[in-house]
């Protein structure tokens, strides 16, 4: 890197501008250290954003602080254990945990901004160079002689304020792709409830309307075949169809896991799957046969119901809002009652008014997934942009 210095540029390292602080975790076993606290304590979930961190998911109260390593305001914090190089600035004084390393800038040599920036680029270099030998890491002293490209402290202010004001423009951009995003399918959740809330017809529970979670006894004669499997990372959101990526022998996973067979809907039942609206309608399962996480429910459609439409059904902002006000069990492991869905009731038109309803919400659908895609494209080549700007910036190209 030194010999593609531009004139005036010194290839530094990080122990050079600054000083480095690797975070530590004060005993949780004393509650004395975190109740009532306001100090935040920041874990590697707490980066990645773009304004100074002042909160956090964890606090530390001023007795658990003198047991932590104090991180100064503007420090830029980098972690440096499992999720590489997600980085954030200190907006105020606080402390964090071991994975993440800070480094507080020397102003005399470096505005902190510009080393915010040339941090953004380091994720690639840290994936590079990290022990791998259970989770990615990089400790302080690898942390500590990463090459840094110094440059005049004018020059930086200059590449500041530009990579600012483009960064600003781009940013901008990105969140109108992602509010489109969050619009087109607000517009298709709107869509679903109008035109289901609409149907002048009778309304049943949909444990009349369906066989909930078919007995697995089904399938207990059937030997040693081969079904397919899927796990709840295979199950779409907001998509009817899915594709099992595993198969599996049927001994292998008739105990423990949730049976299906093609024309059953699936319903994640856990948050956050629920609320994040996974379901989905199985087809072309090896044998017909599916097996799948025990956070399912299953619904298999009566005679006088599609499946399609039950899966419809599912996906409405008004069932998903309701199911999750009528959730039990422990934070973070809450799932929805057999009771509410046992219980909800869904509108039965005829199988005529049924397949016009499945293949508009069908096209509505194509319709918003198009969107989507266009969306997820323009915010690729932003976040590129973004990536080119940051190279071209710290080879003094900008």
């Amino acid at each position: 890197m030194a010999n593609k210095l531009p004139k005036g540029w010194i290839l530094s390292t990080l122990a050079d501008v600054g000083s480095i602080t690797t975070g530590i975790t004060p005993s949780k076993n004393i509650r004395a250290y975190y109740e009532g606290g306001s100090i935040p304590f920041v874990k590697p979930p707490d980066l990645g954003r773009s304004e100074p961190v002042i909160q956090a998911s964890d606090n530390l109260t001023e007795e658990g602080f003198k047991k932590a390593k104090p991180i100064p305001i503007n420090s830029i914090m980098v972690c440096c254990i499992g999720s590489l190089g997600k980085i954030g600035i200190a907006g105020k004084e606080l402390a964090t945990n071991q994975q993440i390393n800070s480094i507080s800038f020397d102003e005399k040599k470096v505005e902190f901004k510009y080393g915010y920036y040339y941090a953004l680029t380091l994720e690639e270099y840290m994936t590079f160079v990290a022990n791998k030998a259970v989770v990615s890491i990089i400790n302080k002293s690898a942390f500590s002689n990463f090459p840094f490209p110094l440059s005049p402290l004018p020059e930086q202010r200059r590449i500041v304020a530009k990579l600012d004001s483009l960064f600003e423009r781009i940013d901008r951009a990105i969140r109108l792709a992602e509010q489109n995003i969050i619009r087109a399918q607000q517009l298709m959740e709107s869509v679903l409830n109008d035109v289901l809330e609409g149907l002048d017809c009778v309304r049943v529970k949909l444990q009349d309307a369906c066989i909930i979670n078919p007995l697995k006894s089904e399938v207990k004669g059937l030997g040693d075949i081969e079904v397919s499997f899927l796990p709840m990372a295979d199950l779409n959101e907001h998509q009817i169809d899915f594709t099992p990526k595993q198969t599996k022998k049927l001994t292998e996973v008739y105990t423990g896991y949730t049976y299906f067979k093609d024309g059953d809907v699936l319903l994640a039942k856990v948050t956050p799957c629920f609320e994040n609206g996974k379901a989905g309608l199985a087809s072309n399962l090896v044998n017909g046969i599916g097996f799948g996480s025990s956070e399912y429910y299953v619904l298999r459609a009566n005679p006088n119901i599609l499946p399609a439409y039950i899966y419809y059904n599912l996906t409405t902002f008004e069932f998903l809002l309701l199911g999750a006000q009528n959730m039990s069990g422990a934070v973070g492991l809450k799932r929805v009652t057999k009771e509410f869905l046992f219980n909800y009731k869904i509108p039965v038109p005829s199988l005529a008014v049924q397949e016009d309803v499945i293949k508009y919400f069908a096209d509505q659908t194509t319709k918003v997934s198009a969107l989507t895609a266009r969306m997820k494209i323009r915010l690729a080549k932003l976040g590129a942009l973004k990536s080119s700007l940051l190279d071209s910036a710290f080879k003094g190209e900008l």
